[in-house]
C-alpha cells in the first residue's frame, strides 16, 4: 500500500465534475432536488444534500471550452441515491419528471429494475439513479445511502489499485448478473457512501475515457491537502495529493460545523 495515501481518516467523497453549463446544475440540483450551496465562486459550486447522504459533495466547475468527445461520460457512470422508502421515491421522480427532467435507460438493467436513471446534462451525459430501496453491506452491517458507480476493463486491476496499494475497503461484490461483475468499496466503512467498479462481460463494448470526472477524499482534520484520483475508464488511475482550495477548506468547515 502507498503509504503517503491514508485514506482510513476520510471524513467525505466530492464527486468532482467539470460542466459546460453550470447553472443547469444549480437549477437542478437546488431547486428541484433541494441541494444546499455550501460555496459558490463565478466557477466552481459545492453542493451537498444531508438528507440523501451526508458524506457526498458534489464539486462542479464551469468550462465551456471543453469538447463534446473529452467531457461525456459513459453510460454506466451514474450517482445513485438510496431512499427511505417508495413514498419518497415516488415524490422526487414525480418532481424530477414535472420540471423536465428525462429518465433513460440504464445500461445496467438493475437500475431500471429497482429504480429510475434521469439524464441531468446531455452535454456531460451526467446521470443520477433514484432507488427505491437502500442497499446494505452484508460484510459490515452499514446501510448506505449513495454510490459513485463507474465502468472498468478490468475488476482485477480496481482490486490491485484501489484494495492493495491504497487499503480500502471492500464492502460488496457480485459476480455475472446480467453479464455484470462489481465491487464495492469504501476509504472508510463508516461513510454513509462508497464507490463501485464494474466490468461488463457482453458484446464487446468501448468506454468513454472521460477526462472530467474525479473523485476528492476529504479529511476533516486537514485543511493542507486532500487526496483525488482521476476516473479514466481504461488507463491507470491516477491518484494524487493536492493542495488545499477555497472550495475544500469550505467543505472541511461544513463537515466540522454540521456533523
Amino acid at each position: 500500500m502507498y503509504d503517503k495515501y491514508n485514506l482510513k481518516n476520510i471524513s467525505a467523497l466530492s464527486l468532482d465534475i467539470i460542466v459546460k453549463n453550470m447553472n443547469l446544475y444549480k437549477n437542478i440540483l437546488c431547486q428541484v432536488l433541494d441541494f444546499d450551496i455550501i460555496y459558490e465562486n463565478s466557477r466552481i459550486i459545492v453542493f451537498h444534500n444531508n438528507k440523501l447522504s451526508k458524506d457526498l459533495f458534489i464539486t462542479i466547475v464551469e468550462n465551456s471550452d471543453f469538447r463534446n468527445d473529452v467531457v461525456k461520460l459513459d453510460d454506466d457512470n451514474v450517482l445513485v441515491f438510496y431512499l427511505e422508502n417508495e413514498m419518497i421515491y415516488s415524490n422526487i421522480c414525480s418532481v424530477l419528471l414535472k420540471n423536465g427532467v428525462p429518465t433513460v435507460k440504464s445500461f445496467n438493467p438493475y437500475w431500471d429494475e429497482n429504480g429510475k436513471t434521469f439524464l441531468i446534462s446531455e452535454d456531460e451525459n451526467f446521470r443520477i439513479v433514484f432507488c427505491r430501496k437502500k442497499f446494505k453491506s452484508l460484510a459490515y452491517d452499514i446501510v448506505y445511502n449513495a454510490r459513485i458507480a463507474m465502468p472498468t476493463h478490468s475488476i482485477e486491476h480496481v482490486k490491485d489499485m484501489f484494495i492493495n496499494r491504497f487499503g480500502m475497503n471492500k464492502i460488496s461484490f457480485f459476480t455475472n448478473h446480467d453479464n455484470f461483475d462489481g465491487i464495492m468499496l469504501s476509504p472508510n466503512e463508516l461513510l454513509d457512501c462508497h464507490i463501485e467498479f464494474t466490468q461488463y462481460f457482453g458484446n464487446e463494448r468501448h468506454l468513454n475515457d472521460s477526462l472530467n470526472y474525479n473523485l476528492s477524499f476529504i479529511n476533516e482534520n486537514s485543511y493542507n491537502s486532500y487526496y483525488s484520483f482521476n476516473i479514466v475508464a481504461s488507463n491507470d488511475f491516477n491518484m494524487c495529493e493536492n493542495n488545499s482550495s477555497e472550495a475544500y477548506c469550505c467543505i472541511v468547515e461544513y463537515l466540522r460545523d454540521k456533523m
